[in-house]
C-alpha cells in the first residue's frame, strides 16, 4: 500500500504567517494554482481513493487532484489541522508579544507545550495514527492520496522516523508538498517529505 500525504495549497493567512489551525480559511488564488500542479503531477498515478481533513483548505485542494480520476473525495477528520486554539488568527510576532515564554518554549521543544485552548501534538499524533489505521483496513493493496495538513505532517514525520516532538521542526513541509510512505508488512515506511518538485519551473510553474 502507498499512501500520498499532501499538505494543503496555501491559503491568505499562510501568505500572511498567521496561525490557523482549526480555522477554516480557503485557498487564496495561489493556493488553487498550486493544487493544480499536484492535479498535473498525480493526473497518471494509479489512485484508488482520494481522502482530505474536513477543513476546506484541505478539501478544495483534494478536490482539484481527484477530479482528473473521476473519483469522489473521502473526509477524513482525523486528518485535520493541529488545533492552535487562542492562537489561531495570530501573527508569529504577535504570540510572542502576548505569550512571550510559552512561545518560545513552544518553538524549542513543541511536544512539552499544549496551546491555550488548544491540543497538544500527542493529541494530534494519536487520531492522524487512528486514520492511517482506518485507511490500511479500507485499501490494503492500493495506491491512496490525503490531502492534510502542516502540523499533522511534522507530528507523524517524528513519529515514523522514531524521534521526539523535539524534531518536529526538521519536518516541516511547504504549502503543496508531497510526503510519500508505504506499507511494508503492515509496518509504515517514510519514503519522501516535502516533495515541491511539480511546483518548479521546469514542470510549468
Amino acid at each position: 500500500m502507498l499512501v500520498y500525504l499532501v499538505r494543503h495549497g496555501e491559503t491568505i493567512w499562510n501568505e500572511k504567517g498567521r496561525y490557523q489551525g482549526a480555522t477554516d480559511v480557503p485557498l487564496s488564488e495561489r493556493g488553487i494554482w498550486q493544487a493544480t500542479r499536484l492535479a498535473s503531477r498525480f493526473r497518471q498515478a494509479p489512485l484508488s481513493a482520494v481522502y482530505s481533513s474536513d477543513l476546506s483548505r484541505a478539501y478544495q485542494t483534494a478536490c482539484i487532484i481527484a477530479q482528473p480520476h473521476g473519483l469522489e473525495v473521502g473526509v477524513m477528520p482525523e486528518f485535520r489541522e493541529m488545533n492552535f486554539g487562542e492562537w489561531e488568527g495570530l501573527s508569529a510576532t504577535e504570540i510572542e508579544e502576548g505569550y512571550g515564554s510559552l512561545y518560545r518554549h513552544w518553538l524549542k521543544d513543541p511536544g512539552t507545550v499544549t496551546v491555550p485552548g488548544g491540543e497538544s501534538l500527542e493529541s494530534v499524533l494519536t487520531r492522524t495514527l487512528a486514520g492511517l489505521e482506518r485507511l490500511t483496513a479500507l485499501h490494503q493493496n492500493d495506491t491512496v492520496l490525503v490531502v492534510t495538513h502542516g502540523g499533522v505532517l511534522m507530528a507523524l514525520g517524528c513519529y515514523l522516523n522514531g524521534e521526539s516532538f523535539s524534531s518536529f521542526w526538521r519536518y516541516y513541509q511547504g504549502n503543496a508538498a508531497v510526503c510519500s510512505l508505504e506499507f511494508k508488512g503492515g509496518l509504515p515506511v517514510l519514503l519522501s517529505v516535502n516533495d515541491l518538485s511539480h511546483l518548479h519551473e521546469e514542470h510549468g510553474g
